[in-house]
C-alpha cells in the first residue's frame, strides 16, 4: 500500500478526533457559562430561559459525538483493512 493511503487516513482520523475533543470542550464550556448565568443572575427566569435553550443545543450538538466516532471507527477499520491487504501482498513476493 502506498504510504500516503496510510498518511492519509491517519490524518483524517487524528483531525476527527481533535476535532470531537476541542467540541467537546467547546460544548462544556457552553453549559458551565449557562449554569453561571442563572447563579449570577439569581434564577432570574429570563436566564433560565436562555440557559435551557442553550443547553438544549449543547445537547443536540453532543447527539453528533456518537457519529463522527462511528466515523472515526470506521476509517480505522478501513485502514486496518488496508494495511492487512498490504501485508499479504507483501508476503506473496
Amino acid at each position: 500500500m502506498a504510504i500516503a493511503d496510510e498518511t492519509s487516513y491517519e490524518e483524517m482520523i487524528q483531525a476527527l478526533q481533535q476535532y470531537l475533543s476541542r467540541l467537546n470542550d467547546h460544548c462544556e464550556t457552553l453549559s458551565a457559562a449557562a449554569e453561571d448565568c442563572i447563579d449570577n443572575m439569581e434564577g432570574d427566569v429570563n436566564a433560565e430561559k436562555a440557559s435551557g435553550r442553550v443547553q438544549t443545543c449543547v445537547k443536540k450538538i453532543s447527539d453528533n459525538f456518537e457519529t463522527v466516532q462511528g466515523i472515526i471507527d470506521g476509517l480505522q477499520r478501513e485502514l486496518d483493512d488496508l494495511r492487512n491487504t498490504a501485508s499479504m501482498m507483501d508476503d506473496d513476493e
